[in-house]
């Protein structure tokens, strides 16, 4: 198990975009949700776009977001079924607290992202994921942040809580570029060896995915 390293994430960008239609989509579109279906396509999605287009959009992702991260020491994992992130299933996007804007994150090890692809959710992926983070960085005793969207609090949350982050209250609302920015909670607490404990009783559902 390894991170991503920035050549393969910058060419992975297209896989990227996919999974944030597919997984926020999911958590956030639709008959009782923040955002009309059809809003992460509008801005993320690739299908139906010229050529010119499908590059550009990609490109501009690259460059605002994916390269963002590496620039200021962060990186990602991906999870995916083969050694080909092409097959990519979802993703971890770790930021080091000292190159964030929110001064909450300060010395911390700030979780960006975690996606996972919908028809895969509650099945490892994530688990998967944050095993593979946690186990890199087991003597680091930073601890995590996160921050979670207020309207995934009875799904995705009771999940963070299982891994031992505390909900501190409110954070900043977030726009992820729809132009609806969307209220967050803040989580805070486990350092990776803690996380990794946690983490180590649930080894058999994580078998079964390929972290790279």
């Amino acid at each position: 198990m390894q991170r991503l390293d920035r050549g393969s994430a910058l060419a992975h960008t297209a896989d990227f975009l996919r999974v944030i239609v597919r997984a926020y989509g999911s958590q956030l579109e639709g008959p009782g949700a923040p955002l009309p279906e059809g809003t992460f396509a509008a801005k993320y999605g690739l299908e139906g776009l010229s050529d010119a287009d499908r590059e550009a959009r990609i490109n501009g992702f690259r460059d605002r977001r994916v390269a963002k991260v590496y620039d200021t020491g962060g990186f990602y994992y991906t999870a995916a079924q083969t050694d080909d992130p092409a097959n990519m299933l979802g993703y971890l996007k770790i930021l080091p607290g000292r190159t964030t804007e929110r001064s909450y994150y300060a010395g911390c090890q700030g979780i960006g992202e975690i996606l996972v692809m919908p028809e895969l959710q509650r099945s490892g992926v994530g688990s998967a994921l944050l095993h593979a983070h946690a186990r890199i960085h087991q003597t680091d005793r930073a601890p995590h942040v996160l921050e979670a969207f207020k309207d995934s609090e009875k799904t995705v949350n009771a999940w963070y809580r299982s891994l031992g982050f505390v909900h501190h209250g409110p954070a900043d609302a977030f726009d992820l570029g729809v132009g609806a920015p969307l209220p967050m909670l803040f989580y805070f607490r486990p350092t990776a060896s803690e996380l990794l404990q946690r983490l180590e009783v649930r080894r058999p559902e994580l078998k079964n995915v390929r972290v790279l």
